[in-house]
């Protein structure tokens, strides 16, 4: 208002125009770099992703809106050909998708409601210079384009950070619209706090080495699509973010302490231990390092939302569960499969989906029987007697039997979860 009332000097007046220039070049700056670091990350996982790439041009074709000849990307046979050889897709190629994915995301949500979601504000917001923000709030969120800026924020944050099948993936892992998976990328980003991790990751540039660094980022996006996909299958988006993120981000601050207890003494040659010998600072190291036993973390929450009791109880429960069942060692070898068909992709992540839930049922028949004045994993073991112990010695079989393959961890998530609804 100073500006436009003339009231400042024009050295003052340059000074806030110059700050603001400054502010969306570096806005600019850190798209272009998130976007070199989404190719780089799609490059570090090569054929692992190549199936939900495939699905994705088809899915741009039927949209109409790719055209592979003109754009340079293989065909079907063409890319199945490469499969074979042992070849990915080249970091070209994966520019012009990564554009493509943007284009479409972007259409999908301005055709739903996600963009008038009041829990999204914060990103009109942050699509204009700080001096804007305080002086010209009440234009901002009247803005006639608020719409677009909103879906052009989530669009950059979700493929930037997920990469560009991120989106065609779990559609296809859980049945939903790209809006809804794009609801639930929101509502994990929040809950398990990855802005704040990816920050820490940034200031690590020149500081630890880039195969290191992207390590880092790899993991956090393995977390944030495991995140979003328990988000899509377990609760109700159509709510609203606001309330689903209250809800898990408290459970999940009641839960972080209880994972990261243990790691001030990591055993040697475990991830953690890598990253503190590397010189990656100790809180973000732990931050990063405990990401794939966070995500439990949202299961005990909704059981003890459920139940009425207190997170840190149920965690413990969890924990003995798994622990007897070795489940993290299922999990591992599951998502550790060296894969390249899609379907085969899409069943690794549906064993070790039902893994979690037959975990959570166990979690929940433990607390809903009556055991005496306090929940007890030893008392449900001794109701189940036999079968119990059928299917751990199954479990140790399968785990202890040699190389880990789909068909084993297939038929062990399958026993696991008759046991737990029996």
């Amino acid at each position: 208002p100073a500006i436009r009332a003339g009231k400042l000097s024009i050295e003052k007046r340059n000074e806030i125009l110059v700050g603001m220039t400054n502010e969306v070049a570096e806005a600019c700056l850190v798209n272009n770099h998130q976007q070199s670091l989404a190719l780089s990350l799609a490059e570090s996982r090569g054929l692992a992703d190549a199936g939900f790439q495939q699905h994705l041009m088809r899915d741009l074709e039927q949209e109409g809106i790719l055209d592979r000849a003109l754009e340079g990307l293989p065909s079907d046979l063409q890319l199945n050909e490469r499969i074979k050889a042992g070849e990915a897709l080249t970091r070209p190629e994966l520019a012009v998708l990564l554009s493509y994915a943007k284009i479409s995301l972007s259409r999908h949500l301005l055709e739903s409601s996600l963009p008038d979601d009041p829990h999204l504000g914060d990103l009109l917001a942050a699509y204009f210079p700080t001096t804007m923000q305080t002086s010209f709030r009440k234009d901002i969120e009247a803005h006639r384009l608020r719409r677009e800026i909103i879906a052009t924020g989530l669009t950059n944050d979700v493929i930037n950070r997920g990469g560009a099948s991120f989106v065609v993936r779990l559609e296809e892992e859980t049945g939903h619209a790209p809006a809804t998976v794009v609801t639930a990328f929101a509502a994990a980003v929040r809950v398990l706090s990855l802005e704040e991790i990816w920050t820490g990751i940034d200031a690590l540039d020149t500081q630890v080495p880039a195969a290191l660094q992207l390590e880092l980022y790899r993991d956090t996006q393995d977390a944030l699509r495991r995140q979003t996909a328990w988000f899509l299958r377990k609760t109700r988006l159509s709510d609203g973010l606001g309330g689903i993120v209250e809800t898990f981000r408290k459970g999940m601050e009641a839960y972080r302490p209880l994972v990261t207890a243990d790691a001030d003494q990591p055993p040697e040659g475990s991830k953690l231990a890598r990253y503190l010998a590397a010189g990656v600072p100790a809180e973000l190291a732990r931050n990063v390092a405990v990401l794939d036993r966070l995500g439990s973390g949202s299961d005990v929450t909704a059981v003890a939302n459920l139940t009425k009791r207190p997170v840190g109880e149920l965690a413990k429960l969890h924990a003995e569960i798994g622990a007897y069942f070795r489940l993290d060692t299922l999990r591992h070898s599951a998502e550790g499969l060296q894969l390249t068909d899609y379907y085969d992709r899409l069943a690794v992540n549906s064993t070790v989906s039902i893994l979690s839930d037959a975990q959570r049922a166990v979690l929940e028949d433990i607390v809903r029987a009556p055991n005496g004045p306090e929940p007890s994993f030893a008392h449900w073991l001794d109701r189940h007697g036999q079968a119990a112990e059928r299917a751990k010695a199954s479990l140790d079989e399968i785990i202890d039997g040699g190389a880990p393959t789909l068909a084993r961890l297939t038929v062990a998530a399958a026993q696991l979860r008759d046991l737990a609804h029996s």
